[in-house]
């Protein structure tokens, strides 16, 4: 178990370095790609409330 977290955490630490970028690079990406991802779903579904619950359309603005 040692080895495996070791090769983990070596990986986390050099492979975005190899590829041109720093750890706390990558790792600030992939946590605005989760943040960003949860926002977009959100915004899905309350679209997908909008246009089932309230039949609201939001290709036609001026209907409301």
């Amino acid at each position: 178990m040692k080895k495996t977290t070791f090769a983990l955490l070596v990986g986390v630490l050099l492979l975005p370095a190899i590829f041109g970028c720093s750890a706390i690079d990558a790792l600030w990406d992939h946590t605005k790609w989760h943040l960003h991802g949860a926002y977009q779903d959100l915004v899905n579904i309350e679209s997908t409330i909008d246009r089932h619950i309230f039949n609201l359309d939001e290709t036609n603005p001026d209907r409301y």
